[in-house]
């Protein structure tokens, strides 16, 4: 059983810790074997201790920031979990097991499902696993014998007294394959049987269990069960409602007609739509009312299957006859037509159809037996709407349910028939569906169920075809088989095993895409080429190099065939997963590949040009290659429609560089991470931009472009400089800057230097960084280059504040403030206006300050960047504490933290604790003040800024010395703060709007 404590972490060394603490829970943990078991021998840091001293102090942090008691303590040498019993699912399963017990003893049914239903799904595993004891089996055996099965009989039987069969029936089935055959759960399906009045499948039942017990030696089972069948009376006739009596006139008429494929035991998910179908017929009320629904979807997505199981379900509960008949609307058979469907009820019903030869005559005859016997009709794989049409009159007074491919939009507009789309099960069902047929061996590889879960993608065939692959192929590991089935058209050709018919997922993608007119199925090809699953109009057209009207016409069509559907906007179009593999392996070989490729990078690389161009005016995008014959791209009108669709698509940009560089279009891979790094910087999406600029490099390379290898280097750096990756920063830049010298590329020399010029920043080493942006300043002047001489000064002034000469950094802020509006620069106009606010409230002139961030305020919607936004929110802060007006710095900060988190933005969370620290301690809170100055000293070491670190650990020593800080002087009409602590930050407290303030 497992706690619910559920931890997040960023390393690997940290998650390997962590797992260790865990696994230790409840004893003290020598260093040392904390050390070998987290790193291998070849991997130990330096100093191992210390290393670990900062992960169990970030574990603390985050165990705070949990909805959990959990405490980890220093014992002496060692590291102690100490965890709440009531958070340990298995004690918390116990507790509820006994209070069901309780109710049983006083018959309260309602409760014992209350509290069983909230049990046993605890249950999520097989206890302690992963140890191997004798002890542990004991244990294990005698937790499942004496607590789980007796808790689950007791779940059973309250569901029978509650006259709630199907979950009772359902959760004896899972029972039976998890345990085999027990007397005590055969005894209780024999009485939900006679419950159900299914008194054959009863004797049945008790014919076969009784014989399983006497070949087991269990005579004493079989005898018990043998007395327990026949305390049961004699069932009576079964009753028969006035609507399925025989009419006079046809002796020969069935009283019950059932023609139904047999229902599937191991059913999984589809509650909704079961639901939905009750709901539409009524038949949660009484007996059904006559109504047409049809329940569409792709193929293989389990439609049959769950029209079969709600017409076994509803005509058991009814006593109503049921037929079921395939029309063969998709595959190779002939397609049953509404004649041929006529003349099989006729004669299913006894009435001889020889006796009428006209099918209006057939028709009418049949819809007049019909009347006085309602039945449940499933028609399966119906073509269209012009299949179905011809049997809605005859059908009028049935339940008709209809299976099909396609979307049937004519019968729903014109007869009102009701569609109900069937989506791929979650991924949880998908597991469970899996683990019903595969069997115990998913105990004992969890990880490689998931992963199959995946593959299958929610869709019923393929995971029925990928569990009984690993049914018939015992030996070979889950493991092995996610290996094997990566392969897209392995997985797609598994069950094309030569048995006479082709089960495969191949076989049931065909048949709806040979049904597809030519000009649709190309469309459908072309969406293989797409590396992304997700794709817009504007981009498949540029791909088929067809109007926008022709593509959206035939994705009109694909949609109506379930080939693919819309996620919610209205522009945009997914295929699932396996659909998408099967498009994949159409398109290989076809005559327009290279072409449709080149003009899908062409759409993605352009559009992106447009938007980095329209978002960031100001900054130098690469030479753009001429626009492939046929490709429109996108064009923007301001920055927020241009930002707009740059997250939109950034998952699409992304995989397009790494699909170009794989194809060996190298032009595309390096050009397309530099018209998305502004975007990706400004919302903190670093991930994205390390993976894209590494391609970058190596494709810049392959390309033979020195000026396209050195300007990705540095942009790569940079990241890894804004994430405090200082060695991979210092090799990156490295390498860009002995490029540019050597091939003499100014631009990028003076760009490369402003980097390394802030790593020195960074470090603490401020005058060398103050002589390397000033080296700055003068190479790009003399060049000429507007944009970096605005950084140069702007960064030079960041320096000389650090080193507390604020009047000397004034006229660089303004220099750099001057350059960037008339450069347009927005983003940077705003970054030197928050750089003046912070400056000018440093010095006192707070009236300069908020002019300042008046400013900056006004053009921040323009920038749309959490970053600035974050800086912005800080100094506002820190001006209104200046101002005495504490109520709106304490809001401020709180909302400048949020941005930070948002952001991922780890030295932005520094700034904003260090502010807030300052708020509390000039009010007197001395204790939440030394705590966030820690978190803030914390956060700077771990991304190397020692000397800011220092700084902070001086004010926790000052404000721990015993003379208590004196609060400052307040007016009486001024924002206060009380001295009771305000909520800490992560799961300690935070401050929050209104909390302890009064005016």
């Amino acid at each position: 059983m497992h706690g619910h404590l559920t931890v997040q972490w960023g390393r690997a060394q940290e998650h390997a810790v962590l797992a260790v603490l865990l696994a230790q829970a409840g004893r003290r943990v020598p260093i040392q074997t904390l050390v070998q078991q987290a790193w291998p021998e070849n991997r130990i840091p330096r100093n191992p201790a210390a290393t670990l001293h900062t992960y169990a102090n970030r574990i603390r942090a985050t165990l705070r920031r949990g909805d959990t008691n959990a405490r980890l303590d220093n014992t002496g040498g060692g590291y102690q979990l100490s965890v709440d019993r009531k958070t340990i699912d298995y004690f918390r399963l116990s507790e509820l097991i006994t209070s069901a017990h309780q109710a049983a003893r006083e018959h309260d049914h309602e409760r014992i499902r209350t509290l069983l239903e909230a049990a046993l799904p605890l249950w999520r595993d097989i206890p302690l696993a992963e140890v191997h004891t004798e002890w542990a089996e004991n244990w294990r055996n005698s937790v499942i014998s004496d607590e789980w099965i007796p808790a689950n009989g007791l779940l059973i039987d309250a569901y029978i007294g509650l006259e709630k069969y199907e979950p009772a029936l359902r959760r004896l089935n899972d029972l039976h394959r998890e345990h085999g055959f027990l007397v005590g759960l055969a005894r209780r399906r024999l009485t939900l049987l006679h419950k159900l009045q299914r008194h054959n499948d009863a004797n049945a039942y008790y014919l076969e269990a009784r014989r399983q017990l006497q070949a087991d030696g269990d005579y004493r089972g079989a005898e018990e069960l043998r007395r327990f069948q026949d305390s049961f009376p004699e069932p009576d006739p079964p009753p028969v409602a006035d609507w399925l009596r025989a009419p006079r006139h046809e002796p020969n008429v069935p009283l019950l007609l059932r023609r139904l494929p047999r229902d599937i035991t191991d059913f999984t998910g589809r509650e909704a739509i079961l639901t939905s179908l009750d709901d539409l017929t009524g038949a949660r009320e009484g007996p059904p009312h006559p109504a047409v629904i049809a329940l569409v979807g792709a193929a293989g997505v389990g439609k049959t299957a769950t029209a079969l199981r709600w017409t076994h379900r509803t005509s058991a509960r009814h006593a109503l006859g049921a037929f079921f008949i395939d029309l063969h609307g998709d595959g190779t058979a002939p397609r049953v037509e509404a004649t041929q469907v006529v003349d099989d009820l006729l004669d299913a019903l006894g009435y001889e159809i020889s006796s009428i030869a006209g099918p209006a005559g057939r028709e009418a005859k049949l819809r007049s037996l019909l009347a006085d016997r309602r039945m449940l009709i499933v028609l399966d794989n119906v073509a269209d709407s012009a299949h179905l049409r011809p049997l809605l009159t005859a059908l009028a007074d049935c339940v008709v349910i209809v299976t099909s491919r396609r979307r049937l939009t004519a019968l729903s507009v014109r007869d009102a028939v009701g569609n109900l789309t069937l989506s791929p099960l979650p991924q949880n069902d998908s597991a469970e569906f899996l683990i019903r047929r595969i069997g115990a061996r998913t105990a004992r590889e969890p990880e490689a169920v998931a992963q199959l879960a995946r593959l299958g993608d929610g869709l019923p065939l393929a995971l029925t075809l990928i569990a009984e692959r690993a049914a018939n192929r015992a030996g070979t590991t889950l493991t092995t088989l996610v290996g094997q089935l990566r392969n897209p058209e392995f997985l797609l050709h598994i069950g094309d095993d030569g048995d006479g018919a082709d089960t495969s997922l191949d076989s049931a993608f065909s048949l709806t895409y040979r049904a597809l007119r030519p000009a649709h199925a190309r469309v459908f090809r072309l969406l293989g080429i797409h590396p992304g699953a997700e794709i817009s109009v504007e981009a498949l057209s540029a791909m088929a190099a067809t109007s926008r009207w022709e593509t959206q016409r035939a994705l009109d069509a694909l949609v109506s065939s379930h080939l693919v559907f819309q996620p919610g906007d209205i522009d945009r179009y997914r295929v699932h997963d396996l659909l998408h593999r099967y498009a994949a392996v159409l398109v290989r070989n076809d005559p327009e590949f290279d072409s449709a490729r080149n003009r899908m990078h062409s759409f993605y690389l352009h559009s992106a040009n447009a938007a980095q161009r329209t978002a960031f005016p100001h900054r130098q995008a690469p030479p753009m290659p001429p626009l492939e014959p046929g490709c429109v791209p996108q064009r923007f009108d301001d920055v927020s429609e241009a930002l707009r669709w740059s997250l939109l698509e950034r998952s699409n940009l992304v995989s397009m560089v790494h699909h170009a560089a794989r194809a060996g279009l190298h032009g595309y891979a390096w050009r397309l991470p530099h018209c998305l790094i502004d975007t990706l910087k400004r919302y903190g999406l670093y991930e994205d931009g390390i993976s894209t600029l590494t391609t970058a490099i190596s494709s810049a390379a392959e390309d033979r472009n020195i000026q396209a290898e050195a300007s990705s280097l540095n942009d790569l750096g940079e990241i890894h400089l804004i994430t405090g990756a200082y060695d991979l920063a210092d090799r990156y830049l490295g390498r860009a800057l002995e490029l540019a010298r050597l091939h003499g590329i100014a631009v990028g020399e003076v760009t490369v230097m402003l980097n390394l010029a802030r790593r020195h920043q960074y470090a603490g080493r401020l005058p060398e960084a103050v002589t390397r942006y000033r080296e700055c300043l003068r190479l790009a002047e003399s060049i000429g280059d507007q944009e970096r001489h605005a950084v140069a000064a702007h960064r030079l002034g960041d320096a000389l504040v650090e080193l507390d000469l604020h009047h000397q950094a004034l006229p660089h802020y303004q220099l750099a403030l001057d350059l960037r509006r008339k450069a347009n620069d927005v983003a940077g106009t705003v970054g030197s206006h928050i750089a003046l606010v912070d400056l000018y409230t440093t010095l006192g002139q707070l009236n300069a300050a908020e002019s300042h961030q008046r400013h900056a305020h006004e053009l921040l919607d323009q920038v749309r960047g959490l970053t600035a936004a974050t800086r912005l929110y800080i100094v506002m802060s820190e001006l209104a504490h200046a101002r005495h007006q504490d109520r709106d710095a304490l809001r401020h900060v709180q909302h400048a933290i949020e941005l930070a988190e948002r952001a991922n933005h780890v030295n932005g969370r520094a700034r904003a604790y260090t502010a807030l620290g300052r708020i509390l301690a000039d009010r007197g809170n001395r204790e939440d003040a030394r705590w966030v100055w820690r978190e803030a000293a914390g956060l700077y070491r771990d991304t190397g800024r020692e000397r800011k670190a220092v700084k902070l650990d001086r004010l926790v020593t000052e404000i721990d010395e015993p003379e208590p800080v004196v609060p400052l002087a307040r007016s009486g009409d001024e924002d206060t703060v009380a001295l009771p602590a305000p909520p800490r930050l992560n799961g300690r407290r935070t401050p929050q709007k209104d909390d302890h303030l009064h005016s």
